[in-house]
């Protein structure tokens, strides 16, 4: 198992040829979402809907530093095609 730092607060594991990104707040995932091309508009309450081509996924910012789980970043990751 292999462990590499991309970013503050942002890691790859590497284990058995799949990739996970764990410990994200979600101002860190809309950072990775835009740089993949993924556009934003308001939802219902503390929500934004993101769509990335005919993909959409709906990412909660519930609070600056509030860490998102990694089961729904990967979900939001699955979403929009991105693993």
């Amino acid at each position: 198992m292999f462990f590499i730092f991309l970013q503050h607060n942002v890691y790859v594991v590497l284990k058995h040829f799949r990739c996970y990104i764990i410990i994200m707040n979600s101002q860190e995932l809309k950072r990775y979402l835009i740089k993949h091309g993924c556009s934003f508009t308001s939802g219902k309450g503390g929500h934004l809907l993101v769509k990335r081509g005919s993909k959409k996924s709906v990412l909660p910012m519930h609070g600056t530093r509030k860490e998102l789980g990694t089961g729904l970043v990967q979900k939001i990751l699955k979403d929009l095609d991105l693993k």
